[in-house]
């Protein structure tokens, strides 16, 4: 310690025998720039952090599906993915003996196969601004069914799914969830 405080120069080494610390303006000079580097970056992580909440949604979408047609393969039974864009709301069913709809179990949980946007904290603020799944006939519905085979096809008709496209929102930043003729589902 002795050899560094002797190689510092003079003023240095008499500030550091003061106990010397920073001035109250070099100490607000220091958070004003601090702040000033939270202001520019702040917009762009606001940002990032929305991307991955509309990401997040997007692949729960995916996985919902997936599990409705693999679903709809194990149990020889009807399964479903809806969505609802008045409630920002997406759930998973099976059509029971009586081809009545009913919410499936989330194999994880244990609980019904919903989600309300809303009341997932890691979602909060995101919305449906659309969901259209178009049948070869032309029938509109905010709702995929998988047959048996796990193929999307409308129950009531027997056509098969077109196209089909989920949009979701937050803020000014939305993304499309496009569903394929073979279920499959990707991020536009």
């Amino acid at each position: 310690m002795w050899l560094a405080a002797k190689t510092l120069a003079p003023d240095r080494r008499r500030a550091l025998a003061l106990g010397r610390g920073f001035t109250l303006l070099e100490a607000l000079i220091v958070m004003v720039v601090l702040g000033l580097a939270a202001a520019v970056c702040l917009p762009v992580v606001g940002g990032y952090l929305d991307d991955l909440k509309l990401e997040a949604a997007a692949q729960d979408a995916i996985d919902a599906l997936g599990f409705a047609q693999a679903e709809s393969q194990r149990t020889q039974t009807v399964y479903g993915v809806g969505f609802d864009p008045a409630t920002a709301t997406r759930s998973v069913f099976y059509l029971d003996a009586l081809a009545v709809p009913a919410l499936a179990v989330n194999p994880v949980d244990k609980n019904p196969y919903l989600l309300r946007y809303a009341d997932d904290p890691r979602l909060s603020g995101l919305t449906i601004t659309s969901a259209r799944f178009e049948y070869e006939d032309g029938e509109q519905t905010r709702f995929v069914e998988f047959d048996q085979r796990g193929t999307p096809r409308r129950s009531l008709s027997g056509q098969p799914l077109a196209s089909g496209e989920v949009v979701f929102a937050l803020g000014e930043r939305e993304r499309t969830l496009i569903v394929r003729p073979n279920g499959t589902a990707a991020l536009q």
